[in-house]
C-alpha cells in the first residue's frame, strides 16, 4: 500500500490539471462532452481523496510518512 500512497498525493494535486488538459482537445461546440470529462475528472479526484482519507492515521502525531512526497531537488 505504501507504493500507492506515495503516488496518491500527486495524483490528487495534478489530476484536475490533467482533466483541464483533456478539455483543451475537445471540440468547442460539444458542451456535453466537456461536462462528462469534468464530472469524470472530479469523481476520480474525489475517489482518490477518499483513498487518502482511508490511509490517514488519526492517532499519529506530526507528518505521516505515507502522506508526504520526498523528492530530491537540484
Amino acid at each position: 500500500m505504501s507504493d500507492f500512497a506515495g503516488i496518491l498525493l500527486p495524483l490528487i494535486v495534478f489530476g484536475p490539471l490533467v482533466g483541464a488538459a483533456l478539455l483543451l482537445f475537445l471540440p468547442k461546440d460539444e458542451a456535453g462532452q466537456h461536462k462528462i470529462v469534468a464530472l469524470g475528472t472530479s469523481a476520480a479526484v474525489f475517489a482518490l481523496s477518499l483513498a487518502l482519507l482511508w490511509i490517514f492515521e488519526p492517532g499519529v502525531a506530526g507528518f505521516q510518512s505515507a502522506l508526504t512526497v520526498d523528492a530530491e531537488w537540484i
